[in-house]
């Protein structure tokens, strides 16, 4: 098995969705697609998985400090290393994004709550943002006005994310991706995160949210070079569906965790395509 071969069983094993969009791609920008996403998901598993804290720091730095190495041009065991550190510098990719993301990592080990928008979007920015920022990087030849619509792609999803995930977070990591602010809006707290209280409306306002962002995002895939459009559209219009699925279940995030089956990803990549041929 190639060090590709192994990061695409990651992606295809861990982030359905981003596989299913992800095949839509040349093949050269998929190949980079699956190191990049088990680049970021071995990290963030590290931070997420282990449940022994000081483990986890230890298993963090260890990570940390072989990474820097590879970068140096030394070796690893490390299959995901070996196949980015070629994407990185095939592709040029901005040192500045990857010490971003493993900022934002690092501060999940430490932060368990957010105070307001900002100061969570501030996180979102190294764990989700830079991911776009480096995806654009790998398809190429975009404008650069399609750059805030990366962005507000990148917080779309990863506050769905949030929105789907509250009860694991909470449960197994002790983390509110929720700010303080919003919760107190909706006269909330963590007690009722913790005893799964959260009202209708506000799961109503965070899907709201996360859904006027992905409407945005999908306004600048034209400024995308073809052969990235359709897979970014695709990309959106699956995770957007999670929302959907929250909302069929009648706004109730802890009954059970919101997915898409094959089939609906399936209904869903046909409709997107007749929208996409017909309107772009």
């Amino acid at each position: 098995m190639t060090d590709f071969d192994y990061c695409k069983k990651v992606m295809k094993k861990h982030g359905k969705g981003y596989y299913f969009a992800t095949r839509f791609f040349p093949k050269k920008i998929r190949i980079a697609t699956y190191a990049l996403y088990a680049w970021v998901r071995k990290l963030d598993d590290i931070v997420d998985e282990t449940e022994n804290k000081l483990e986890a720091k230890e298993e963090f730095n260890a990570w940390v400090r072989d990474w820097k190495n590879v970068e140096d041009g030394k070796s690893t065991e490390r299959p995901e290393m070996r196949a980015f550190i070629k994407v990185v510098r095939k592709w040029n990719i901005k040192k500045e994004y990857m010490e971003s993301f493993i900022k934002s990592m690092e501060s999940d080990l430490i932060k368990k709550e957010y105070a307001n928008m900002n100061e969570l979007r501030e996180y979102m920015y190294g764990s989700a943002t830079v991911v776009g920022l480096m995806m654009m990087q790998i398809i190429g030849d975009f404008k650069e006005e399609a750059v805030p619509y990366a962005k507000s792609l990148g917080e779309a999803m990863q506050l769905t994310n949030f929105l789907r995930d509250v009860k694991t977070d909470f449960d197994k990591r002790g983390r509110v991706y929720i700010p303080k602010d919003e919760l107190v809006k909706y006269e909330l707290d963590l007690d009722d995160v913790k005893n799964y209280r959260i009202c209708r409306p506000f799961i109503k306002f965070k899907i709201k949210q996360a859904r006027e962002l992905f409407v945005h995002a999908e306004k600048g895939i034209h400024l995308l070079p073809k052969r990235a459009q359709f897979p970014i559209l695709l990309s959106s219009k699956l995770y957007g569906a999670i929302l959907n699925k929250i909302q069929k279940q009648d706004f109730d995030i802890f009954r059970k965790r919101a997915r898409t089956n094959i089939f609906e990803k399936i209904i869903i990549t046909f409709k997107t395509y007749l929208w996409y041929r017909k309107n772009m």
